[in-house]
């Protein structure tokens, strides 16, 4: 009998904790820093496992000369699958295949990043209808969108919401 109550709430606590278990979320932090001039791009990586469900950067951005924007960044977000979005730029959009969000012209970002004041800017973007998830490597690349810029610098930490790093728990 003590048997057969043990069996029953080991099952129990099994069943109970699955669900929680299979809906985990985690925030992971990927840095990328570069100095980039006119339609130059740099990238980072990160493993995680999972579904990403909000995406934010945070950017500590300066303009190496006049006239470029932080909104003339042009970003992409890759999961591990190479399915892709991207945003951003002001020169050109969008051109590596990805879903466009919305680029060229500085669209997508907020209206704040369309300034020449170095500074620190951040932005929170919705991520669960892109349906990237999977796991392996998230990548992001970041590319200088302005044609005419005389270089920019990035600091940047993206924030994955939702994939964990290694196996989910």
């Amino acid at each position: 009998m003590n048997s057969l109550r043990l069996l029953v709430a080991t099952a129990l606590c099994a069943w109970l904790t699955l669900p929680s278990q299979s809906l985990a979320q985690c925030t992971s932090p990927l840095d990328l820093n570069a100095s980039l001039a006119a339609s130059q791009s740099a990238e980072a990586s990160i493993n995680l496992t999972g579904a990403l469900t909000t995406f934010t950067v945070n950017l500590n951005w300066s303009d190496q000369g006049v006239g470029s924007w932080p909104a003339d960044m042009l970003i992409s977000v890759f999961g591990p699958d190479d399915n892709c979005v991207g945003w951003g730029g002001y020169s050109y959009g969008v051109t590596n295949g990805c879903v466009d969000l919305g680029s060229g012209t500085g669209e997508t970002w907020p209206g704040s990043w369309t300034t020449s004041a170095s500074g620190f800017y951040t932005f929170t973007i919705d991520a669960s209808e892109w349906g990237l998830t999977g796991a392996g490597d998230w990548t992001v690349e970041i590319e200088n969108a302005y044609t005419s810029s005389p270089g920019v610098t990035y600091d940047a930490e993206f924030v994955f919401d939702g994939p964990c790093a290694g196996d989910c728990p």
